[in-house]
């Protein structure tokens, strides 16, 4: 599974690692945004180009090297911006349409593949919205993506789950 972690998760897990390496007590959140990094090894855990920047220009080498390795980096493609408009009109905030769209529309160097199937963020306010809106958005992205060319006519919409979700669901 491709799973896409939100900035906030990222910060969690940051925040967590500072806290270990400093002798103090972590917080359930901050356990669970580490727990899903170490699932790197079995799963494909990505970042959007801006989150990757944050975490170069926010944070010690150490934390950078203990992070980067866990995630891959997803760079906008050709339907990024104009998907990124779609979902503004949605209502989503521009930080919350880029993430999304990333998802949708964001590959790897080099790579085919686009997107994820997940989009792991601990913003509830994001996941009821998107949820709620789905019908809407799913027909609306279905209208866009059948005029498409490979392999954009076959990108997916994710599902945004929380990253103690993603947890529970590999631990069944």
């Amino acid at each position: 599974m491709r799973y896409l972690l939100d900035k906030n998760v990222i910060r969690r897990a940051v925040e967590g690692l500072v806290k270990i390496k400093s002798n103090r007590q972590i917080t359930l959140e901050n356990e669970i945004c580490l727990a899903v990094l170490g699932l790197s090894e079995d799963q494909e855990l990505f970042v959007s180009e801006e989150t990757l920047n944050i975490l170069e220009r926010s944070v010690g080498k150490s934390i950078q090297e203990a992070i980067t390795p866990c995630v891959k980096v997803l760079y906008p493609t050709k339907y990024f911006r104009r998907w990124t408009r779609r979902l503004r009109g949605f209502g989503f905030t521009g930080e919350d349409a880029k993430i999304l769209s990333i998802a949708v529309f964001g590959r790897e160097e080099e790579k085919v593949t686009l997107g994820a199937d997940f989009v792991v963020t601990n913003d509830k306010h994001l996941i009821a919205k998107y949820k709620s809106d789905f019908h809407h958005i799913e027909k609306r992205f279905r209208a866009m993506t059948s005029h498409l060319q490979d392999p954009f006519n076959l990108a997916i919409l994710p599902e945004l789950v929380t990253a103690d979700e993603v947890i529970d669901r590999i631990e069944r």
